[in-house]
This record gives structure tokens, sequence and C-alpha cells, in this order.
């Protein structure tokens, strides 16, 4: 006995027997022709898989790219409008900057125009108490000439009166002196009373008052 083919198990069994081989052959070209179908089917699945897989890829890669582009997109967007913010901050800023720089130009200005209104106004009093001063020293100046002019003049009148009643009182002494000597001693008593006597009585007031008389008979006043 000998083993015996017992059909895809590809084991050899007790109780051999020669196969047929029309049957044998057919049955292996079936067998072919399946494993061949078979090997293409999963060719083909293999195939289709990897096609699925490589579109699934595919697919993937550009929604990824697409989805990198968009965040790439909206980063650059943020990135743009951050920048932005930024640079409109920074032109706040130097606005702002700007703005007090002005300011502060604008007070300082003020201030010195301030202070040289000051300044002026201050020079312009001095100068007006200046003048003021030199007006007053001036006036003063002035009322004092005038007042040692007035008495100048009052010394200069009091003189030429004391010189007249002088000249007076010696023509009416030598007037006297004809009558004899007590005309001439009546004289001297009126010249020594004479220093207390006010400059505006008359000649007649003082012979008057001593008793005597101007008029003589010679004719003479």
């Amino acid at each position: 006995m000998g083993s015996v083919w017992r059909g895809m198990k590809g084991k050899w069994t007790v109780g051999f027997q020669y196969p047929d081989p029309v049957k044998k052959k057919k049955k292996k070209k079936k067998k072919k022709k399946k494993k061949k179908k078979k090997k293409k089917k999963k060719k083909k699945k293999k195939k289709k898989k990897k096609k699925k897989k490589k579109k699934k890829k595919k697919k993937k890669k550009k929604k990824k790219k697409k989805k990198k582009k968009k965040k790439k997109k909206k980063k650059k967007k943020k990135k743009k409008k951050k920048k932005k913010k930024k640079k409109k901050k920074k032109k706040k800023k130097k606005k702002k900057k700007k703005k007090k720089k002005k300011k502060k130009k604008k007070k300082k200005k003020k201030k010195k125009k301030k202070k040289k209104k000051k300044k002026k106004k201050k020079k312009k009093k001095k100068k007006k108490k200046k003048k003021k001063k030199k007006k007053k020293k001036k006036k003063k100046k002035k009322k004092k000439k005038k007042k040692k002019k007035k008495k100048k003049k009052k010394k200069k009148k009091k003189k030429i009166q004391r010189n007249r009643n002088r000249t007076e009182l010696d023509e009416a002494t030598q007037r006297t002196s004809n009558k004899g000597r007590g005309a001439q001693g009546s004289a001297v008593s009126r010249w020594e009373s004479w220093s207390g006597w006010e400059e505006e009585h008359s000649l007649e007031e003082i012979t008057q008052q001593q008793g005597g008389s101007c008029q003589s008979t010679n004719g003479y006043e």
C-alpha cells in the first residue's frame, strides 16, 4: 500500500493510489487558475488599497497643507494685525509724545513770555521810578534854586533898602545940622534907635518920633 493524495491538503496518506492524470491536470489547471485569480484579486485589492491609501495620504497631505496654509495665513494675518496694532500704538505714543513736547514747548514759551513781560514791566517800573526820582530831584533843585534866588533877591533888596535908609538918614542929619547942636543930637539919637525899627518907616515918621521937624527954612526936604 502506498500513500494517497488527499485533495488540496497536500498530504500523503496510507493506501497509495495513482491519481487520474487528466483529472489531475484539470484539477491542477483549475487550481492554478483559481490561485491566479486569487492572486490577481489580491493584487487588485492590494492595488486598490494602495491607491486608496495613496489617495487618503494625498488627501491628508492636501488637508494638512491646506490646514498649514490656513494656519500660516492666520498667523500672517495675526502678525499683520499685531504689527498694525503695534504701529498704531507706536503712532499713538509718538503723537502723545509730540503733543506732550508741544505742550511743554508752549508752556516754556508762555513762561518765557511771562518772564519777559515781568522783566519789561520791572524795567518800565524802574525807569518810571528813576524818571520820577529825577523829576523830583530836578524839582527840588529848581525849588532850591528859586528859594536861593528869592533869598538873594530879598537880601539884595534889604541891602538896597538899608543903603537907601542910611542915605536918607545921612541926608536928614545933614539937614538938621544947619539948625544947630540940638538938631545934630536928635539925629544921632535917631540913628541909634534906627536898628530896632522896621525898614518900611519913612523919614517923616522918624523925625516925628524924635519930636523934631524935617522941614527947614532953607528949602530942603
